[in-house]
Parts: C-alpha cells; sequence; structure tokens
C-alpha cells in the first residue's frame, strides 16, 4: 500500500501480474445491508472514510438477485481495502467458494488484464450500476481514466 498523491491509500503491483490471477481478497467483518448503511453514515459524518464493499450475485440467467455480500473492511480488513475506483478498472470482485458447499464466498480481486510492475490495482466501484443510478448515491470521480464517466456508488443501496 502506498499514499498517493492525492492524498489517499492505494495498492501497486509489485510485480507483473497476468490476466486472471487472484490477487487478493476483500476481507473484514460481514455485515447486514442496514449495518452497513449505519456504520457508513455515522462515519461519513465524522468525516472518516469508510471500507464497505456489497456485492450481489444473480441466478444463472441474471434476472433474479440471489445473494448480498456486505464485507466492512474500515476496522479490520486487509490491504484490498486500499484499492482505489477507476471507470477504466484492471481488476474485478468475483464472488468465489473455494470449498463445496462454502455458503459465504470469499471476495477476489482478479485481475483483468495483465498489470505492470507499479501500476495501481483498481476496480470499479459502481459494480455494473446502470448509469441512471439515483443521484445521492453517487459522488464525484477522480481517476483522471479516459472515458471517466464523472461519478461513483458513494454507499449502500
Amino acid at each position: 500500500a502506498w499514499l498517493a498523491a492525492k492524498r489517499c491509500w492505494g495498492l501497486v503491483a509489485g510485480e507483473h501480474i497476468p490476466k486472471g490471477t487472484r490477487v487478493v481478497d476483500y476481507t473484514g467483518a460481514v455485515v447486514s445491508r442496514k449495518a452497513a448503511r449505519e456504520r457508513e453514515r455515522a462515519e461519513f459524518a465524522a468525516g472518516r472514510p469508510t471500507y464497505i464493499l456489497s456485492v450481489v450475485e444473480h441466478s444463472r440467467d441474471e434476472s433474479v438477485a440471489a445473494w448480498r455480500t456486505t464485507v466492512d473492511a474500515t476496522d479490520c480488513g486487509g490491504v484490498a481495502r486500499f484499492v482505489n475506483h477507476s471507470c477504466a478498472p484492471n481488476c474485478e470482485v468475483v464472488p468465489t467458494r473455494l470449498k463445496r458447499g462454502q455458503f459465504l464466498p470469499m471476495l477476489a480481486l482478479v485481475t483483468l488484464n495483465d498489470v505492470a510492475v507499479g501500476v495501481e490495482l483498481a476496480f470499479d466501484y459502481a459494480g455494473g450500476a446502470p448509469d441512471d443510478a439515483v443521484e445521492d448515491s453517487r459522488t464525484e470521480c477522480f481517476c483522471g481514466a479516459r472515458g471517466c464517466r464523472g461519478w461513483l456508488l458513494r454507499h449502500v443501496e
């Protein structure tokens, strides 16, 4: 982890990382949606960042949300919490289960393409949310990527 010029932490590749590599798991306290909203509001009101990640898995035909996993890494997370947002990410979050019958998934950051040494790792915090996501769930984006949409999701829905 390193402190970037924009005064936020980031995570960079210490070695070449091939496409499709599981880089790190997003770890922390597994919490309910209600607890995540309460924690986020409290941290936001205190002027502190949150590291809450919520992933929704869908049925095979993607028409029905089948399972939501919400992890709060604010107080007890690993280095994955320092991976920043980009509208042109080189990683994505993939729910994985390493054991047969495992109920709760691990939230793995997996590379979308080869990542060179010294390149910052990033994923899209919007997680595929539509461009018409409700306005109050957005915050300004500073990723600087070509094609930046100008916003990212701010809080857990």
